[in-house]
């Protein structure tokens, strides 16, 4: 029964203090009950010894104290009733007989008879008395067991109640300064760590709340050494990208003031040499508006479609020389306000992983108002995720946007779902 009761709180999956009650109840109701027992045990035990000493002293002194003992030198000589109902004497000595008779043949109406057989070195008693209701016990008073078990009964349940509601008001004590914490540990931010911790009563809770709040203190610090340095790095990358962009620029006009723009592999280079400065500076942003928020870029009507088609083009390079790589596209036009370039790195890197991750097979890409989806074959490459595809979550959550990847044996789903 008591596993039976642990199985079901384990499957409700009960709390820790109700564990604590039910493992108290328990244990306190095994050593009541085991007490009533043995309490019930000796003193009946001691019930008979009392009787039996008394016995012994009314065979010796061969004089009844009152009319309803019978003291006899021989078993004929006890009443007729209880030799009916007993018609061979005691066997054994110095031991209580107990002995229940109908009254005028009715089973519900009863005579407790109780007999003993005295025997010493000089002689032998019986005696025997009747204890009923009408029989007279001012001399001697013998508690009926019916009533010793309620007695003891009520007392077992009487404790009970009384440790439940000990418990009950130890546990409401508690309980208090408990949910206290709980609820000081769920509202807990970085700006209330300079807050001095509340009092919590009670020295454990107080010792687990400086622990917890010296914890979320280190792990600030953490995120506040890692926001710094992207700070820091990401203001030193944009030095040297200003000075790459402005010189690609003065290499421009150089060109086509020495009227060398016919040279189209030299304008390629140049172009590409371009698209990824300002790929790295988009980049670079975008990094900062991770640490900053809004403040270091602005909202932007984008035309996705455009930009997506942009992206392709910038990566077709990866697959336009393998003749095994089917690519399909379908861009419905659409607009969302959005940030540019976080928007542009998180397409870059779902449809360059596409591009990469394929080195035969096919690649789908789906483009909606509402979502864009990219399939690929995936099969073995050299190139890896890397920090890309966390990058990709992060600045989809960031822009509000639902960010899911599926991958199979040989497929690979992304989908980006606009928030709009």
């Amino acid at each position: 029964m008591v596993l039976d009761l642990i199985n079901y709180l384990k499957k409700k999956n009960v709390s820790l203090r109700a564990w604590f009650i039910v493992s108290i109840l328990i244990a306190f109701s095994v050593v009541i009950i085991s007490y009533s027992l043995l309490a019930t045990h000796f003193l009946f035990q001691g019930m008979k010894e009392i009787i039996s000493y008394d016995i012994q002293n009314i065979a010796l002194n061969e004089k009844s104290p009152s009319k309803i003992y019978y003291v006899s030198d021989s078993w004929q000589q006890q009443p007729q009733e209880l030799r009916s109902a007993m018609p061979k004497e005691p066997n054994a000595t110095n031991h209580l007989y107990r002995i229940n008779i109908p009254k005028n043949n009715n089973t519900e109406e009863l005579s407790s008879w109780i007999v003993y057989k005295f025997e010493n070195d000089l002689k032998t008693k019986y005696v025997s008395f009747v204890n009923n209701p009408s029989a007279d016990l001012s001399n001697y008073r013998l508690l009926a067991p019916t009533r010793v078990a309620i007695l003891l009964v009520s007392t077992a349940v009487i404790l009970l109640l009384f440790i439940f509601f000990m418990l009950w008001f130890i546990f409401k004590t508690m309980d208090k300064p408990i949910s206290a914490l709980r609820d000081w540990a769920n509202s807990l931010t970085i700006q209330d760590l300079n807050k001095p911790i509340p009092n919590f009563v009670y020295p454990e809770l107080n010792g687990f709340a400086e622990l917890l709040h010296h914890n979320m203190k280190a792990i600030s610090q953490v995120n506040e050494r890692e926001r710094q340095f992207l700070a820091y790095t990401s203001h030193e990358l944009r030095t040297p990208l200003s000075i790459i962009i402005s010189n690609t620029e003065i290499l421009k006009y150089i060109l086509n003031q020495c009227d060398m723009h016919d040279n189209q592999k030299l304008q390629q280079s140049i172009t590409r040499l371009e698209k990824s400065t300002y790929q790295m500076q988009g980049m670079t942003q975008a990094i900062l508006w991770l640490d900053r928020g809004s403040e270091s870029i602005n909202l932007e009507d984008v035309q996705l479609d455009q930009l997506t088609e942009e992206v392709i083009q910038q990566n077709i390079s990866i697959i336009q020389n393998n003749p095994q790589i089917q690519l399909t596209t379908s861009l419905e036009p659409s607009s969302i306000q959005t940030y540019h370039f976080p928007l542009q790195i998180v397409l870059n890197n779902i449809i360059k992983n596409a591009f990469q991750h394929t080195l035969t097979g096919s690649i789908t890409i789906h483009l909606t108002p509402n979502y864009l989806e990219v399939e690929n074959t995936l099969t073995e490459s050299k190139y890896g995720f890397g920090v890309g595809l966390e990058l990709t979550r992060r600045l989809a959550e960031k822009l509000g946007f639902n960010y899911i990847i599926q991958e199979s044996d040989d497929k690979f789903y992304s989908k980006l779902i606009f928030r709009r």
